[in-house]
């Protein structure tokens, strides 16, 4: 995958989050938008994202992922799937 195309999964991810924020609830909903700003930064950024960065936020997003609503579920899983795409394409480009 290309530097371009891992923003443009990054800046999707963020996308997904600020949907997701509009349907979460509380604490939740802050947490979401400034995971939505972090990946908003990092895809903005020229140099590709460090795999240990991106592992931080698959793991939070996995850890939000069991606690937002219904709802907000999908919006958080395909973030979830966009950061997790870019993190195996950032790991594979280090080897």
């Amino acid at each position: 995958m290309s530097e371009h195309a891992d923003h443009e999964q990054l800046r999707t991810a963020a996308e997904s989050l600020r949907d997701a924020e509009e349907l979460a609830e509380g604490e939740t909903g802050d947490e979401l938008r400034s995971r939505a700003d972090s990946l908003e930064e990092l895809a903005s950024r020229d140099s590709a994202p460090d795999q240990e960065r991106l592992a931080e936020h698959s793991d939070a997003l996995r850890d939000v992922r069991g606690r937002v609503n219904e709802d907000a579920r999908d919006s958080v899983a395909n973030a979830l799937d966009h950061v997790v795409s870019v993190q195996d394409a950032v790991g594979e480009g280090s080897r």
